[in-house]
């Protein structure tokens, strides 16, 4: 759930939204896409977690699950139980959690809608035809052009505040891998869903 609830947070620092409310998050963009691969450190509650990306590939660390993307695999690495299930990434979908990497493109205009925009905040609202596990998202935007919170609201009601501790540019990005180590491959139980 927290890896799920912290996935969100890509959604937040690159997307591209269509429309006459679309400023703040397309200087927003603007400023990620200036970065190149970023590190965005983040917390939900008493969790931390970090998401290195480079816009179509990322690795998210947390006390809770590692995950790592290549743009072809997805593998979720359970510390506690030592188990790494593996899947094949589906570029098509459209939930944010299925698919981080896809909110990070223009896509995301394909599930949210820009509801309303003020000089610090954005509003989000999952389209009507899509299913989404969070359709109400808020992004708080500091000064620096960089988000300062984002906020997801269920449809149930259960409200997640996630705040951005920082983003930085990744000095080496040809150092990140977007892949498990293969000494974790050998001692993990790997369950294979591809």
């Amino acid at each position: 759930m927290v890896m799920n609830v912290l996935s969100v947070v890509l959604v937040a620092l690159m997307s591209v939204c269509a429309g006459p409310a679309q400023d703040l998050l397309q200087k927003m963009q603007e400023k990620m896409t200036s970065m190149g691969c970023v590190e965005i450190s983040v917390r939900l509650d008493a969790n931390d977690a970090v998401v290195v990306s480079d816009g179509h590939r990322y690795h998210l660390t947390s006390d809770a699950a590692e995950v790592w993307c290549d743009g072809v695999d997805q593998w979720i690495y359970n510390p506690s139980s030592g188990e790494l299930t593996v899947a094949a990434y589906d570029g098509s979908s459209a939930d944010i959690f299925e698919n981080p990497a896809a909110v990070l493109t223009s896509d995301i205009t394909n599930t949210y809608n820009v509801v309303s925009e003020s000089a610090s905040q954005v509003v989000l609202k999952a389209k009507k035809n899509i299913k989404v596990s969070y359709p109400n998202l808020v992004i708080k935007v500091g000064s620096s052009g960089l988000p300062q919170s984002i906020t997801l609201t269920s449809a149930a009601g259960e409200t997640y505040q996630i705040k951005v501790n920082s983003v930085k540019s990744v000095q080496n990005p040809s150092s990140v891998s977007f892949a498990p180590s293969q000494t974790l491959l050998k001692k993990a139980f790997v369950n294979d869903l591809r």
